[in-house]
């Protein structure tokens, strides 16, 4: 697998676990009607730093617990959710 340094705190993170996580807030976000923008404001983010996490640019390593915790919480899940392949992530309501 090759990877990039990732400009946030200078981390490695393979393409396809950072492209594989934004892909999957991205389908998270989808799934609940929300904009980029709606999300990136409901976890006290800024659109492009959260755009570029979606698009792969920044990586799970390069974000802050706060950061992911903050994502989690505008998305309205778990942490661990955030991870998690979508046929085991969803928690019935």
């Amino acid at each position: 697998m090759t990877g990039v340094t990732c400009k946030v705190q200078g981390t490695h993170m393979p393409d396809a676990l950072r492209i594989g996580w934004g892909n999957r807030l991205r389908e998270l976000r989808t799934s609940r009607g929300m904009s980029q923008m709606a999300l990136a404001v409901a976890a006290g983010l800024d659109k492009s730093y959260y755009a570029r996490i979606e698009r792969g640019e920044v990586g799970a390593r390069g974000t802050s617990d706060d950061v992911r915790m903050r994502i989690a919480a505008g998305l309205g899940v778990q942490v661990a959710d955030i991870w998690a392949y979508p046929d085991t992530a969803e928690r019935a309501s």
